[in-house]
């Protein structure tokens, strides 16, 4: 598997606590989910999972999605720089609800799900939560809302560290 430089950068500003830039596997890389885990060193590990064909939904015995942390205000982020081919960012959020399925709690963690040239992601900055597949819909439809229907943007949810949106599958991410 043919991976690109993978590096975890810290961002000041905007009103972020902490956000990182996630350099994603290249437009040649196989379609389908890549975890990305933080490590404590700055490095991120990036596991390819499986393509669409492969992956099935996992549950989780928690299905709260918002657990003991409430989720405040949450802040939409538009590129608006360039249009994403619609047919390939819904395949790619799609395929990434489908994997999210009746709920997942992971810490310190990324996913991505990329579709020829779109990719949606989760970023999870620290903060455990439990986020379901409907969850990322609604994330994805405030996304569409704010920035367009073909628009690369992202929602970033304060409160737990974490942030969910779409791009293209060559941008950096988190």
């Amino acid at each position: 598997m043919k991976v690109s430089s993978i590096l975890l950068t810290l961002l000041a500003g905007a009103g972020l606590s902490a956000a990182g830039s996630l350099n994603l596997p290249d437009d040649s890389s196989a379609d389908g989910l890549y975890v990305h885990e933080f490590l404590n060193d700055g490095t991120v590990n990036t596991t390819y999972m499986g393509s669409p064909a492969t992956i099935t939904s996992r549950s989780s015995s928690r299905l709260d999605e918002r657990g003991t942390i409430p989720i405040g205000t949450p802040q939409v982020n538009c590129k608006n720089q360039y249009n994403i081919n619609l047919s390939d960012l819904q395949a790619a959020e799609q395929g990434l609800i489908d994997a999210f399925g009746s709920g997942m709690t992971e810490t310190q963690k990324a996913y991505t799900w990329k579709y020829n040239s779109a990719v949606a992601y989760v970023c999870n900055y620290g903060k455990s939560v439990t986020i379901t597949g409907s969850f990322l819909q609604s994330q994805f439809t405030s996304v569409q809302t704010q920035c367009g229907l073909q628009s690369g943007g992202w929602v970033y949810i304060k409160n737990w560290a974490a942030s969910y949106g779409v791009d293209q599958s060559s941008a950096s991410v988190c």
